[in-house]
């Protein structure tokens, strides 16, 4: 159907359409998609709209204003706002975007990683991929030959999937140089690593690397590090008889005292409790 909005040209098209309970809770699922072609001066102001918001940008630029920060979202940029909260966004001089109003079961889950890494605007590596899959999804609606909601979740969610993957910005290098150390990490992380020695393999700054590699996994090189020692720590607790203290000592760190006080504060127990617990209900 075509819009019926001030300031958007009359030829642009929106489509609804309302979910099934199953995919309410299980799936993705489009609530609203449309293409638009704002006239310049056009603005759009909300405190709240009970999904979430995905642009794409084909022509012109959107400044997206969000926590009292603007972002600007030009050619091929991706534009990722919660509606839940206030939000806020215009078009200076006009524009012409693809965009969905969605949710789904676990559409907070990829925006909070989408939102740490790029707040709500990005480039995404491959911006005429992630433009084809939303115009398949339009073109759905136009013919009238939309399909079933698993099927849309699954096209919705391969969309999303595609701009995790990283932005058009990041360098391919870089982060293959990033992983590297990830893989290092994983296959020497008994030993004593420093951020120093791991951002010199990876040819960065320090604090461009501990930055990069947050970004990348959500963790700190430390914290991904100690998360690596526990999960081999957890291995041997359960498959081996071995003491706490070699075990301790085997995954790289210093004492038995400093292993026992790091696993309790991130698993919630003790190391001994832990295997008691995990060996009991595998006995069950």
């Amino acid at each position: 159907m075509f819009a019926k909005e001030p300031l958007v040209s009359p030829d642009s098209i929106q489509f609804f359409h309302t979910p099934g309970e199953m995919a309410k809770s299980l799936f993705f699922y489009p609530t609203i998609i449309g293409r638009y072609q704002y006239l310049p001066g056009y603005k759009k102001k909300r405190s709240s709209f009970n999904n979430f918001l995905l642009i794409l940008v084909e022509e012109g630029y959107l400044d997206v204003i969000t926590e009292g920060t603007s972002q600007r979202a030009g050619i091929g940029h991706i534009a990722w706002i919660d509606c839940y909260a206030p939000h806020e966004y215009r078009a200076p001089e006009g524009a012409k975007i693809l965009w969905m109003h969605f949710d789904g079961a676990m559409t907070r889950a990829y925006y909070d990683v989408f939102s740490n890494r790029y707040r709500n605007v990005a480039l995404p590596r491959n911006p005429l991929d992630l433009q084809s899959a939303l115009r398949e999804l339009l073109e759905h609606f136009e013919k009238g030959k939309v399909p079933d909601e698993a099927t849309l979740s699954l096209q919705i969610g391969n969309a999303l999937t595609g701009l995790l993957r990283g932005s058009k910005r990041e360098d391919n290098s870089t982060l293959a140089a990033l992983r590297r150390t990830t893989t290092y990490i994983s296959e020497h992380f008994e030993q004593d690593l420093s951020i120093e020695s791991l951002s010199k393999m990876a040819g960065l700054s320090p604090w461009h690397y501990s930055r990069l590699f947050k970004k990348e996994t959500g963790m700190s090189p430390h914290q991904y590090l100690i998360e690596t020692r526990l999960s081999s720590a957890k291995f041997y607790l359960t498959t081996t008889d071995r003491t706490v203290s070699d075990i301790a000592l085997s995954v790289g760190f210093g004492d038995e005292s400093s292993f026992c006080l790091t696993f309790r504060r991130r698993i919630g127990m003790t190391p001994k409790a832990w295997r008691v617990k995990t060996n009991a209900a595998a006995a069950d």
